[in-house]
C-alpha cells in the first residue's frame, strides 16, 4: 500500500513530493512504535529506533517542502 502511495506522490509531485510522501510514512509508522511499543509493518524493533526514523521522516518531510 505504501509503494502505491510513494508512486503517486512521485508522479504527480516528483522528488519533492516523493520525500514528502515518504517522510510522512515513515513519521507516522515511527510515532505508532513510539505510542504502542509494538513492532510495525517496517519491523521497527524497539522505540529507540523509532525515536531515530522519527528524526529521519521529518528531515525527509522538510527536505521535500
Amino acid at each position: 500500500m505504501s509503494q502505491v502511495l510513494l508512486l503517486v506522490a512521485a508522479s504527480t509531485g516528483g522528488f519533492s513530493g516523493l520525500f514528502t510522501m515518504a517522510g510522512t510514512i515513515g513519521s507516522l509508522t515511527a510515532i505508532y512504535v513510539l505510542a504502542t511499543g509494538r513492532q510495525s509493518w517496517a519491523v521497527i524493533p524497539s522505540r529507540r529506533i523509532a525515536g531515530a526514523v522519527l528524526a529521519g521522516a521529518l528531515v525527509a518531510v522538510i527536505a521535500g517542502s
